[in-house]
């Protein structure tokens, strides 16, 4: 069950690519990476989807079965994990003012502000 509020969201965001679709190409990443989890305790292969530099909030961790304690501690995991790599990229950015880096900044600080680990 979403909230009416994510429900919304969801579907503009929905209508807006469907609408735009003809008009522009879709970046897609998939990013596999190892994190600590969110304790400091055990790490965790964690996967994500990144569509047009942002990071699916649903992929996060599908690599986990859904129902399981791995999923859930991988999901808290990445929340860490995507606030840490924000404020790492806006330093780097900060340094060396390169697109990749600002790029990467928003990617991993829209999935920081956004990221639930219960959604």
């Amino acid at each position: 069950m979403v909230s009416a509020h994510y429900l919304a969201q969801y579907q503009a965001e929905q209508a807006n690519r469907s609408q735009a679709s003809g008009r522009r190409s879709i970046s897609r990443n998939v990013d596999v990476q190892w994190i600590k989890g969110w304790d400091g305790g055990t790490s965790y292969l964690a996967e994500w989807h990144a569509l047009n530099n942002r990071i699916d909030s649903r992929s996060v961790c599908a690599n986990h079965r859904r129902s399981s304690i791995d999923y859930r501690e991988c999901r808290k995991a990445a929340k860490v994990h995507f606030r840490e790599q924000c404020r790492d990229w806006e330093k780097r950015w900060e340094q060396d003012r390169q697109e990749w880096s600002k790029q990467m900044e928003q990617r991993y600080c829209s999935a920081a502000n956004g990221f639930s680990p219960m959604g």
